[in-house]
């Protein structure tokens, strides 16, 4: 998990390459709502197995957008790429879902009170990155230059989510990283 902390951080700020401005009202019906953690060690546990893990996939794939390879792959109708994207971005869309399922940290630690606001406060420009990059998939791989030029516009124009995003996640994972419960949870600082 040491990689993953460091994945994570160094993949928050890289992802600053992109973003958007809708915005998301309310989480999705049909959620999974875990029972109250009793410990400040099980939310670390969940945060890290249900929030960070998939969240570095999510961004892992966001910031090879910025790879031209990558773009090439998009650009070419690559089924593979597509699909991986859309579902890594459909994922990442959840963000707050996520939170949502896995519930608030003990009432009695104000630090986890505060990683948990700043997650929260992280997802809403991730997610909409995500619905963007969704947007612009298929323009970028249409092959109508003028329509390409339209989904790389999208995807510029997302730049100030992105960051704020990236900010407020990396603040909450520099914190995380000091406490014992989440390296007992296989987060390591780098």
């Amino acid at each position: 998990m040491r990689r993953t902390a460091l994945v994570l951080a160094s993949i928050a700020v890289l992802a600053a390459g992109c973003g958007s401005s809708a915005k998301k009202t309310s989480p999705s019906p049909g959620l999974h709502i875990l029972p109250d953690v009793k410990t400040s060690d099980e939310w670390a546990r969940r945060i890290v197995s249900r929030f960070l893990t998939p969240l570095n996939q999510d961004l892992q794939v966001l910031n090879g957008l910025n790879n031209p390879d990558i773009r090439i792959f998009i650009a070419s109708g690559n089924k593979q790429t597509i699909g991986i994207t859309t579902r890594r971005m459909n994922d990442l869309e959840r963000c707050t879902d996520k939170l949502v399922e896995i519930g608030p940290p003990t009432t009695d630690d104000k630090e986890f009170q505060h990683v948990a606001g700043l997650f929260k406060q992280s997802c809403a420009p991730y997610e909409q990155v995500a619905r963007k990059v969704l947007e612009a998939l298929p323009k970028l791989s249409s092959g109508r230059t003028d329509v390409i030029n339209e989904g790389e516009k999208t995807l510029r124009n997302s730049i100030p989510e992105s960051e704020a995003a990236a900010k407020s996640f990396k603040r909450a994972i520099a914190i995380a990283e000091r406490r014992p419960e989440f390296r007992n949870a296989g987060l390591q600082s780098g």
